[in-house]
């Protein structure tokens, strides 16, 4: 139940009390006063924020995962013009008609993100013409989403089995695929001093994950990226470019894994991709710097510094963070 579904039945109970037990209680009265300009204030936020990327022009990349793909429809729902990206062309393609077929407004491109040239033929240089055309606005918002298995769509064997060429792949698709997506468009940005750069990464950027490592490092270079980023713009004056982090559960993607996953085996309820979505548009659009997917996840950086690691690792396996990929990896096998 939301907040706002709370202060109505506290209001409409305040009142009633008020009017039948105590019609002369100035303090029931001023409560429930109290309760009705929260309910309006509360109410005023959820419309600003619908509202919010009305007619704005969205870069997101990384609409393959679920998370990706519900987070462009939420964009596409507040009216914003989507700029749908993926490698794979069918799904940016799918994710931009089911955009339109929503009454809403979508672009789709397809490109190797990793590669910076393909970046700009395929995607800067035919929005620029878009631009000039006046078909979209400038890009004030970039959302590049991590959350995904890893580059070879399999678990990995343990580091020191792991080729080389396989690590190489990975940072090339996840690390450096950030770095050439923002920037793409971080100049434009800092030349107007407006706009927001969004990153979304899985829970393997607060705890790690076995036979993950290679995918682990690369969600930790994400949280990196965000936070160097906003320092870095913060100091050289360009307060009006937000930067912003998501980090989301991994046991959100249960169709990535079939069969027993460790989804069955983690404590960790499912969650919603809906709703997911949700709270990372709503933390864009009111300005916050970092959200966790569950909330619970902003307490296992804390649980690190004051528990051992045998109690830290065994908490994050019961939480579905780590320990289960154990189980994947050996069900493989």
């Amino acid at each position: 139940m939301s907040l706002e579904s709370l202060l109505i039945k506290a209001n409409r109970i305040i009142t009633r009390l008020s009017a039948a037990v105590f019609p002369m209680n100035r303090t029931l009265m001023l409560i429930g006063v109290v309760l009705g300009i929260c309910i309006r204030w509360l109410r005023n936020q959820r419309r600003k924020r619908s509202s919010a990327l009305k007619g704005k022009t969205v870069v997101i990349n990384g609409v393959q995962s679920g998370i990706g793909m519900y987070t462009a429809f939420e964009l596409g729902a507040r009216g914003a013009t989507v700029v749908v990206v993926d490698c794979s062309d069918s799904c940016s393609s799918a994710c931009a008609n089911i955009i339109d077929s929503r009454n809403g407004r979508a672009f789709c491109f397809s490109c190797d993100t990793s590669d910076e040239k393909m970046i700009q033929d395929r995607l800067v240089t035919p929005l620029k013409r878009l631009l000039h055309e006046k078909q979209i606005g400038p890009v004030e918002l970039i959302i590049d989403v991590n959350v995904r298995p890893p580059c070879d769509a399999q678990l990995s064997p343990p580091l020191h089995k792991l080729p080389i060429d396989s690590i190489r792949r990975e940072f090339d698709v996840a690390a450096m695929g950030h770095f050439t997506v923002i920037k793409a468009f971080l100049s434009d940005m800092v030349e107007s001093n407006r706009g927001c750069v969004a990153i979304v990464s899985s829970s393997a950027a607060v705890t790690g994950v076995a036979n993950q490592v290679h995918f682990c490092a690369n969600q930790f270079a994400a949280m990196g990226l965000t936070e160097a980023l906003r320092v870095e713009l913060r100091e050289y004056g360009n307060i009006g470019v937000s930067v912003f982090w998501a980090c989301v559960h991994l046991n959100m993607i249960d169709p990535i894994y079939h069969g027993e996953s460790f989804l069955s085996q983690s404590s960790c309820p499912r969650l919603r991709l809906q709703q997911a979505a949700r709270d990372i548009v709503n933390g864009i659009c009111e300005g916050q710097g970092t959200i966790y997917i569950p909330r619970y996840l902003r307490y296992i950086p804390s649980l690190r510094l004051i528990s051992s690691a045998t109690v830290f690792h065994s908490i994050c396996a019961a939480l579905g963070l780590s320990g289960g990929h154990n189980l994947l990896s050996n069900l493989q096998d």
